[in-house]
């Protein structure tokens, strides 16, 4: 599901070379194929997602942090239970 530029929009484009390991590459081409998009567009995507969305705060960062250590976390075994432990 490619989508060619006309002119004037590829005069507003710049180039980017990056070498990357044939696994990543392999890897890319597969998340690409995954949402039906080329691979140009779906690392546009990720390098334009990752330039213009917010950079979360330090609160939010420690959050993330704790969550991947398993910080604090509530374990249930279902919303119920979950609801329950949480009084509410």
């Amino acid at each position: 599901m490619s989508t060619h530029r006309n002119t004037s929009d590829q005069a507003d484009l710049s180039r980017l070379t990056i070498d990357i390991s044939k696994k990543t590459h392999t890897r890319l081409k597969a998340m690409a194929a995954l949402q039906g998009k080329s691979m140009r567009e779906y690392v546009s995507d990720l390098i334009r997602k990752a330039v213009y969305n917010k950079i979360p705060n330090q609160e939010t960062l420690q959050a993330i942090a704790d969550v991947e250590e398993e910080k604090d976390l509530v374990k249930s075994k279902d919303a119920i239970d979950l609801f329950d432990k949480l009084d509410i």
